[in-house]
């Protein structure tokens, strides 16, 4: 393409020299002529009889006035029209590239309930009674879409999310949820992807694909689109896959996906490495979804499935129970670990079970200036009975089985009003894992184009469901509750481009996360003992009921968000 467009210039050039050369010749002709003729002022002077004859003033010296050649005005030409030639040029290269982006700025105030995050996970968690009076973070974010020719596309998006006054990095060992963690004025790429339409039914995309905020987000968020194809009964994130799209009928597209997860282990020596295989294979997820849109009705439908065979479980530091049995015992103050307050798994498994999912969406859009949603998911765990091990547990410092795929619970402790375990409830190991997300939204029949619109959301999670959601920009993560979770909101349109929602969340923890100090909200995959007073061995992944006087979040927010 480069040398067919460097072969054009060339011949555009070589006829606007033979072009120009006439022009020039014709120039230099007028200009010799209109030197070569008398001064039609010189015979108009003044009658000598009546006027005084002026002093003689000094003849100036005569400058010689260079006259362009032919040549010279020739190549000046030339110059001039290849100048308008490349803004031709620069102007068809920018007709490939799209430009947009929004800004939002957000006001927070939130008050939390339950086990503060530094209490003893080995012990009666610390209650407490937390409020943050004002959290104000605000987030920029640029796309660019371009078609560098009919059947490739690619498509980018870079964010910056901070809080306001702070270029603190928040510590997150999730690389995917990096564009919804507030740090500094960096930019990130949350998504980028090719896609090659190999006809104009079939595509396929590589890539950090568009998984985040879909289906039934555009509700909150105001679009008349969902900002991903994935519903968020599915996931909502940020990944890299290889997908296969088919547009098999106008009403019908199906999709395949493919994800590879090559995160280092410490116990792995290959992992820094990279061109090298060790023994620890990549955590592959393997699915698809198929949509069907029925505009006529006003429907749309998505069902979706992924499997994970080989569930590769991470390194995930732990608190240390000889830290929190003395404290004092290493009184410094650097930071953890090197407090002495974690400590590091000492071996992992190949891989902790298999996880498959099933899941289904509805949406009904604009039904008498109502929409409405419904969607869910069936998660079927199945853990092979191993398990991340640990030292530092056992008294004689041996390894000890920690932590295992959340899932194969055998029972269930009860607890009394101080949260102390009390009795043990043998109970059948429930390895299916139930999601239930409903809501709607009214658009008010006043006020035309600028109509406020209010909206109610709810979603459930069972005891040991497992969540590919992430943190959104209100830094909660109500997906991915183990209990139950409630939104409202209040959208009021400002411009065709912008609005303003206030915004109200709560959520009910039942369950942690399995993970010893996560608040309500986290995500979590593994499970842990649930009697701190046990030996501390791996006890089929339970994920553990939370203290006897709950554990919830409010968060009330406004945001105003410009699009641009």
């Amino acid at each position: 393409m480069i040398a067919m467009l460097r072969k054009s210039r060339a011949a555009m050039r070589a006829h606007l020299r033979l072009w120009l050369a006439p022009l020039a010749l014709l120039a230099s002709v007028e200009l010799a002529a209109a030197q070569s003729e008398p001064d039609d002022d010189a015979g108009d002077s003044a009658d000598p009889a009546t006027t005084e004859t002026p002093p003689a003033e000094p003849t100036p010296p005569a400058v010689a006035i260079p006259i362009p050649t032919d040549a010279e005005e020739d190549k000046r030409r030339i110059r001039e029209l290849e100048d308008r030639l490349d803004e031709v040029e620069k102007h068809s290269a920018l007709q490939r590239l799209e430009w947009s982006g929004d800004y939002r700025t957000s006001l927070a105030r939130y008050w939390y309930h339950g086990a503060s995050p530094d209490s003893n996970p080995y012990a009666r968690p610390t209650i407490i009674d937390g409020r943050t009076d004002e959290q104000w973070m605000h987030r920029a974010r640029f796309m660019i879409k371009a078609q560098p020719s009919p059947n490739l596309r690619f498509r980018g998006r870079v964010s910056v999310f901070k809080r306001y006054g702070t270029n603190t990095t928040t510590p997150s060992p999730q690389e995917f949820a990096q564009g919804r963690v507030p740090s500094d004025t960096s930019l990130r790429m949350d998504r980028f992807w090719l896609d090659w339409f190999v006809t104009p039914r079939l595509a396929l995309s590589f890539g950090r694909v568009s998984y985040s905020d879909g289906s039934p987000a555009e509700l909150r968020e105001n679009l008349e689109k969902p900002d991903a194809t994935w519903g968020l009964t599915m996931v909502d994130g940020e990944y890299e896959t290889f997908n296969v799209t088919a547009q098999l009928t106008p009403q019908v597209l199906v999709r395949s996906f493919y994800a590879s997860w090559a995160f280092p282990r410490n116990d792995d020596l290959f992992s820094s490495s990279l061109f090298l295989d060790g023994d620890v294979k990549n955590l592959r997820i393997i699915g698809g979804n198929a949509d069907f849109s029925f505009p006529s009705a006003k429907l749309f439908a998505q069902l979706g499935a992924y499997f994970v065979p080989q569930f590769r479980p991470f390194a995930i530091p732990l608190p240390n129970p000889a830290f929190y049995a003395n404290p004092n015992a290493n009184p410094t103050n650097v930071p953890p670990p090197l407090d002495g307050s974690l400590v590091f798994p000492s071996s992992l498994p190949s891989s902790l079970g298999s996880y498959g999912n099933l899941s289904v969406f509805v949406m009904l859009r604009e039904l008498s200036g109502v929409d409405l949603f419904a969607g869910g998911s069936i998660g079927f765990l199945d853990p092979n009975g191993k398990a991340i091990k640990y030292r530092g547990f056992a008294p004689d410092g041996s390894e000890q089985p920690i932590l295992t795929l959340v899932g194969a619970d055998q029972g269930l402790w009860e607890y009394d009003s101080m949260g102390n375990p009390t009795t043990f409830r043998n109970e059948p190991a429930s390895n299916l894992t139930k999601f239930v997300y409903l809501g709607g939204r009214w658009t008010l029949p006043v006020g035309g184009t600028y109509a406020p619109k209010l909206g109610l959301e709810y979603n459930y999670g069972s005891r040991y469901s497992i969540s590919f959601a992430q943190s959104t920009d209100l830094l909660t993560n109500k997906l991915a509750t183990r209990g139950s979770a409630w939104e409202a909101y209040v959208i009021q349109p400002i411009t065709g481009r912008a609005f303003l929602r206030l915004d109200w969340q709560y959520i009910n923890a039942e369950y942690t996360s399995g993970m010893p100090g996560n608040i309500a909200g986290a995500t979590g995959f593994f499970g842990s003992p649930d009697d701190p007073s046990s030996p501390m061995s791996a006890h089929g992944g339970t994920s553990p009921p939370v203290n006897p006087s709950g554990q919830n979040l409010h968060a009330l927010s406004g945001t105003i968000h410009v699009n641009f």
